[in-house]
């Protein structure tokens, strides 16, 4: 296809002629949908931009927490259609903990934009609390290793305390976490001996208990059950027990199995809790009538 100069005679041949057409209605569409729906530049999936503006330079494989949308709907629609989200950086505190968080992949200077990643395979340093944990959770200094959790450890150094480790983020835990009646976890950070188990409700021979939440200390692996007693008519209310095996069936004696508690001898404190009851605890006291 050639241009044609001024005052030369030509004529257009029905090919070239629909394909101004077609180009003239490209263009048209392309306006339009800048108006709607502009076509985003791509990203890479489980990645997300941040803006450090922490007032310091953050290391390579930083933990940070999502602040604020930089750009909102608001601000610039069109930005916001075109662009792909950018997020302010915040360090991780007790405040913000429960906020989704991010793994930088590079290091990110003071006002520089970076990527950091939400979800995927990502080397980070972590506090192993124990080298039976499998898991590990955002808390207000950081990520520590747990029985459960949403980061899944890949692989980690031997030891306790900072150690590197290949984490999944994102990753599903073992199990849920549950914290519904009868929820079994640790009291604290702080207390590695002690267990809180929420409040329940139990059923016992078509009779409704309600069972106050407790705390209780451990020492070796337990077994945590719920036990009542029947005696001439008369069931008792349900009492939080532990021992370390779960109790032989006895004739009037109800015990319902809540958690399996694993211990840590090496460095005495518990390794694992195992939820084996959710809900509402139930159960017949077998005995005379």
């Amino acid at each position: 296809m050639q241009k044609v100069k001024t005052g030369q005679k030509f004529s257009v041949k029905a090919e070239a002629w629909n394909s101004f057409i077609d180009a003239a209605e490209f263009i048209k569409r392309q306006q339009a949908n800048t108006n709607s729906t502009a076509p985003r530049k791509d990203t890479k999936s489980g990645v997300v931009m941040l803006r450090n503006n922490t007032g310091a330079a953050l290391e390579q494989f930083k933990l940070v927490s999502l602040g604020s949308l930089i750009i909102t709907p608001t601000d610039n629609e069109q930005e916001f259609r075109n662009n792909p989200p950018v997020f302010e950086a915040e360090l991780i505190t007790d405040a913000n903990k429960e906020k989704p968080f991010a793994v930088l992949q590079k290091p990110l200077a003071k006002s520089e934009c970076g990527f950091a990643m939400l979800t995927g395979i990502t080397p980070l340093k972590l506090n192993v609390v124990s080298q039976e944990h499998e898991f590990a959770e955002l808390t207000g200094n950081g990520l520590a290793s747990s029985a459960s959790g949403s980061v899944r450890i890949l692989w980690k150094d031997e030891g306790t305390g900072d150690k590197w480790a290949v984490v999944l983020l994102g990753a599903s835990t073992a199990g849920s976490i549950y914290d519904g009646f009868f929820a079994v976890s640790n009291a604290s950070d702080e207390e590695a001996q002690k267990v809180k188990i929420a409040y329940g409700v139990a059923i016992i021979s078509n009779t409704f208990f309600e069972v106050a939440e407790s705390e209780m200390t451990i020492t070796g692996k337990a077994y945590i059950y719920l036990k009542s007693m029947y005696s001439s008519g008369t069931i008792t209310a349900p009492t939080i027990e532990s021992a370390s095996d779960f109790p032989q069936p006895v004739l009037g004696v109800f015990n319902g199995l809540i958690a399996i508690v694993e211990w840590d001898a090496e460095n005495s404190k518990i390794k694992k809790i195992t939820q084996e009851h959710m809900g509402v605890m139930y159960g017949i006291i077998w005995g005379s009538c």
